[in-house]
């Protein structure tokens, strides 16, 4: 007969259910007993725990394994009972939540084990008070880091990198950043490199991680409010995410493993930025395993708590040949050949002196970016003929042209001037000049002054010289042509016609230019003049005279037929002079022009506050600098432009939104 059938044949079953039954306890057996312990498991947060009950028959096979509520009387509550039988000599018997009654802390129960053994039914109980549970265990979520966190300084991202020569940069490669995408066709817009990791408790895992971006405030300091979302490409604000799958290929969107690179853990991301507007600001977000970005108002209040990447903001970069007229030259009369020992030399206007002395260097310059070359070559102090006659060392032609003899023969070939039908081209020639004597453009200020308006200058290093022609005079706007034609012969980085030349700014310093008669003459008899202290060109060529002699004739007083004199001393003329290539090169991003047009170019607006001063006039104003009310700002000098309707009215934003190259 089976125990249960037993056990109930004698009532004992029934007894026991009802919590009537009597136990003996273990030191009342004579003939051995069973024994019981008890543990409970894994009672934390809301779960009730899995109750433990191992039990040993000792001799006997098998017995009966009860779970009892105690009431508050300490007797077993009816119907709050869970039992089990086993056919096993001991074991565990693992009651699961849900399976004992009372798993509330706190309440006592009983546990009990009974079987038959020879000398009849013996059973053991123990007590056991339910614990508090355990706290709520802390789950562990995947963490996103950036390999450029928002902790870090912000990172530059050039626009276009249009010389194969430029090394400058941190990296010698002329890009700012390592994390800028390098192999970007030129005409195309940048490419930057977001990583990240994802970890678990520590350890590289597999998740897909959402990238997003955003568009932190403008940092220009002529931006008095600025918000988020203010970047100026109308058709890409944000630029564009993709990513690469295993073969290479663009996958355009936000979402990326983070095993992107082949490593697990590392998940890499690529922003497309604008093509042509330099300011623009980017930071991204991330988000492990959630497209929807619930991160982005999950801190105190709907906060923003995404992981984000440290800002990168675009910038663009000119190339700066800087150029020096000599101050004392004139052009060659005739042609030299190498290994020659004579030279003649044009005069700048008739009967005018040589401007060479018996004991100068001269350095003699020939024009042209395939063959160019120059020289230093002496005046010989006593010259003789194959005879052994002495000559002069300056001899007068009879055409006013003067005749120089050599200390030494000639390293190069040297050519004349261009004959015409109706005059010979005198500045088509090549030309010499005192050596050490030059009139200078000083661009030390062009660096901070652009930088306000993300542009980085670097000053180009292969041309083999920056030695200009010396030009006693040049004319008023009509002569342009001029201007241009010397500009071909002997700016090293002039592209040939047709050809844009990759953001290569020219400066070159001048000597001195004729003054400007404004018609109508004032009722007083006053002469109206504009005032001249620079040419621009701007095109498929871009390049600026400055005329350091006439900031230097005007800082000694009035430069006839104008009879207008600025407040300015000769302590002025080097801050005059930084002004004035600021002004021009502005003049070169084609600023303030009316539309369609390449007319304008000036403005009648005051000066942005900051960097100006209030009062300060802009330095684009069609009368500058003959407006300065604050003539501080020349003598400084404080360079700054105008920042109307927020930017819609503003070289600034000219400059900033420009389409590159921007000599087209």
């Amino acid at each position: 007969m089976g125990l249960r059938r037993i056990l109930w044949s004698t009532g004992l079953l029934v007894l026991l259910m009802r919590g009537e039954a009597v136990f003996a306890a273990p030191d009342q057996f004579t003939c051995g007993g069973p024994t019981i312990s008890v543990e409970l498991t894994d009672n934390v947060c809301s779960n009730a725990g899995v109750l433990h009950v191992r039990y040993d028959f000792g001799e006997v096979s098998g017995g009966f394994l009860f779970v009892q509520l105690l009431g508050t009387d300490g007797q077993p509550l009816p119907g709050f009972t869970a039992s089990s039988e086993t056919d096993a000599f001991s074991g565990e018997w693992a009651v699961r939540p849900g399976q004992w009654p009372g798993g509330v802390p706190g309440n006592r129960l009983r546990i009990s084990a009974f079987s038959f053994y020879d000398c009849g039914v013996r059973s053991v109980y123990v007590e056991f008070t339910v614990p508090p549970r355990g706290a709520c265990p802390v789950l562990s979520h995947p963490k996103f880091e950036f390999e450029l966190p928002a902790g870090l300084g912000g990172q530059k991202l050039l626009l276009h990198k249009y010389l194969d020569s430029d090394h400058s940069g941190p990296l010698g490669n002329g890009y700012f950043s390592p994390y800028q995408v390098t192999d970007v066709p030129v005409d195309q817009p940048p490419q930057f490199r977001f990583s990240g990791a994802v970890t678990l408790d520590g350890a590289p895992v597999v998740r897909p991680v959402y990238y997003r971006v955003i568009d932190p405030p403008d940092t220009a300091p002529y931006v008095l409010n600025p918000a988020a979302n203010d970047n100026r490409d109308p058709q890409h604000p944000k630029g564009t995410l993709f990513s690469r799958d295993a073969s290479g290929t663009r996958v355009n969107g936000g979402g990326v493993q983070s095993s992107s690179d082949g490593v697990t853990g590392r998940a890499t991301i690529y922003l497309e930025a604008s093509n042509n507007v330099a300011g623009e600001n980017y930071q991204l977000e991330a988000s492990v395993d959630d497209p929807f970005f619930t991160c982005g108002t999950a801190g105190p209040g709907g906060t923003d708590i995404c992981p984000r990447s440290v800002t990168v903001t675009t910038w663009k970069r000119v190339y700066l040949e800087v150029d020096t007229m000599f101050r004392q030259g004139a052009f060659l009369a005739t042609a030299a050949a190498a290994g020659s020992r004579e030279l003649s030399f044009h005069p700048n206007s008739p009967g005018e002196a040589l401007p060479f002395f018996i004991g100068d260097t001269i350095t003699l310059v020939h024009g042209g970016q395939s063959d160019f070359h120059q020289e230093d070559v002496e005046i010989d102090p006593a010259p003789v003929d194959s005879a052994g006659k002495a000559l002069a060392p300056i001899e007068e032609e009879a055409d006013g042209s003067w005749h120089v003899h050599l200390r030494s023969p000639l390293l190069h070939d040297y050519v004349g001037p261009t004959q015409t039908p109706r005059d010979p081209l005198w500045d088509r020639a090549d030309a010499g000049g005192v050596q050490g004597s030059y009139f200078v453009p000083d661009v030390t200020l062009l660096s901070s002054f652009y930088a306000d308006m993300f542009v980085d200058i670097q000053l180009v290093t292969d041309q083999p010289s920056s030695d200009f022609p010396f030009i006693e005079e040049f004319g008023d706007s009509q002569d342009d042509l001029r201007r241009l034609l010397l500009g071909r012969r002997f700016f090293y980085h002039m592209p040939p016609p047709g050809q844009p030349n990759r953001n290569i700014f020219h400066i070159i310093g001048a000597g001195n230019r004729v003054m400007e008669i404004l018609p109508p003459a004032n009722p007083n008899g006053q002469v109206r003049c504009r005032t001249n202290f620079g040419d621009t060109t701007a095109g498929t060529v871009n390049f600026s005279y400055i005329y350091v002699g006439n900031i230097e004739l005007q800082a000694a007083g009035p430069i006839p037929p104008c009879t207008f004199q600025l407040p300015i001393v000769v302590t002025s003329i080097p801050h005059f002079t930084e002004a004035a290539v600021a002004h021009e090169s502005v003049h070169q991003w084609r600023v303030n022009h009316n539309p369609g047009t390449t007319l304008g170019g000036h403005c009648n607006a005051s000066a942005a506050v900051p960097p100006a001063l209030f009062g300060d006039t802009c330095l684009m104003n069609v009368q500058w600098p003959a407006s300065l009310t604050n003539w501080s700002q020349l003598n400084q000098p404080r360079l700054a432009l105008h920042w109307g309707t927020n930017g819609a009215d503003s070289e600034y934003t000219e400059v900033r939104t420009a389409l590159e190259p921007v000599t087209h």
